[in-house]
């Protein structure tokens, strides 16, 4: 048989995407954007919206597990289908940064004299995996950046690109995972390692779990929310346990003894593990610092003379990779 006679392997990656609009509860005590948006992997939207409203529902509004910015992967070389659907009443798209697409049908925006790939129902999108990488996509169907846009309540997700043939685990059960925050990711000419999607976002529309604007204690004036993946550990939240000194410096208020772990993910892992860290900004207006306490690494992963960082500035829309071992610089 001639060699252009054998079939190829499919090398095509599906994914069937919903947006839903629910309430996304921040931590434990009850702060909330009674209007939040996320996607979701569609045949997940129905257990998601029920289980987030079951717990909004609550004396004290409480988090759903399982409500998390979207994360889904692909390999080098395979294309990515994506379709994408939602019920609300407006424009919503899938717009993704930094891969390569055809603009007159996968751009997910409505601009200029290209066709309006923005949809009220259903769209198909194909995205091109081209080269490794952490990718944000968000919803151009409604760009502002007020509360009236679609991005601060939270419709925003990343697509990862993996090295070519890679497989993701989930990492307490080590199942094949079609999504998440964190993975265990194996290659078959690369050393396995753990992978943690960050998110962060900002200028988010919060109500306490009265349905107020919060406060802050010191001042009395608006306090104002930034998100890590759709959670929030403010310290309004963390006062003081008395008037006495010793029950009043920072080391109570961010103490795990005493208020119990921090609503953001935490990134676990045993010691001397390889990981790698997705930095993804979802906000559209600050800018931040991410710091990791007792750890560097070098800003290019794989120069071993680069630069040697122990915290990163990022800014909105975009998104940062890096390597780095769990055994601390000391």
């Amino acid at each position: 048989m001639e060699l252009c006679n054998y079939s190829c392997a499919d090398q095509t990656r599906y994914y069937d995407i919903e947006a839903i609009e629910i309430p996304i509860v921040y931590n434990k005590y009850g702060d909330h954007d009674p209007n939040g948006l996320l996607y979701v992997l569609k045949k997940d939207a129905k257990r998601i919206r029920e289980g987030a409203l079951r717990n909004f529902s609550q004396e004290i509004p409480q988090p759903y597990e399982d409500v998390k910015p979207l994360v889904i992967r692909a390999n080098v070389g395979e294309k990515v289908v994506i379709s994408f659907s939602h019920s609300l009443n407006r424009a919503l798209s899938i717009h993704v940064l930094g891969m390569a697409y055809d603009v007159q049908t996968s751009d997910g925006a409505n601009v200029g004299f290209n066709q309006d790939t923005t949809t009220r129902n259903r769209i198909t999108y194909t995205w091109y995996a081209a080269r490794e990488g952490v990718y944000l996509f968000h919803d151009m169907g409604d760009m502002r950046s007020s509360e009236d846009g679609t991005n601060i309540h939270g419709l925003f997700g990343a697509i990862i690109v993996e090295s070519a043939q890679s497989r993701w685990l989930d990492p307490q059960t080590g199942a094949e995972l079609e999504s998440g925050l964190f993975a265990d990711i194996y290659s078959p000419d690369k050393p396995a390692f753990r992978e943690y999607a960050v998110f962060f976002h900002d200028e988010l529309e919060i109500r306490d779990k009265n349905g107020n604007p919060p406060t802050d204690p010191h001042t009395g004036l608006p306090s104002s929310t930034t998100g890590i993946s759709y959670r929030s550990e403010p310290m309004r939240n963390r006062p003081p346990l008395t008037d006495e000194h010793t029950d009043s410096g920072e080391d109570i208020s961010m103490s795990s003894w005493v208020y119990g772990d921090p609503a953001p993910p935490i990134l676990r892992a045993y010691v001397g593990d390889p990981a790698k860290i997705r930095l993804i900004h979802g906000g559209v207006k600050e800018t931040h610092v991410f710091h990791l306490h007792n750890h560097q690494w070098r800003l290019e992963g794989e120069n071993p003379v680069s630069t040697i960082l122990d915290s990163i500035t990022i800014s909105p829309q975009n998104a940062i990779r890096w390597t780095f071992s769990t055994v601390p610089e000391v």
